[in-house]
């Protein structure tokens, strides 16, 4: 038997072209267990990796797999 390799996590965002604008932030995930869930900013765990219509800022974006092992990206 032996342990999942680690979890390893990253996020991508678009470019906002203007005052106000918005863009989508798509994260991806690899190694731990498949079965991958995403959570923006503590919201809930949701099994698509897109969020839509993002404002410019700062997000927290964590990341976790089956086993409830989880990867935070700032």
């Amino acid at each position: 038997i032996t342990d999942p390799s680690l979890l390893v996590a990253s996020a991508i965002a678009g470019t906002i072209s203007c005052n106000g604008g918005t863009t989508n932030i798509v994260a991806s995930a690899i190694g731990g267990t498949p079965g991958y869930s995403y959570s923006l900013n503590g919201g809930a765990y949701v099994t698509n990796s897109s969020f839509a219509n993002i404002t410019a800022g700062n997000y927290t974006i964590n990341v976790k797999d089956a086993n409830n092992l989880y990867n935070q990206l700032l």
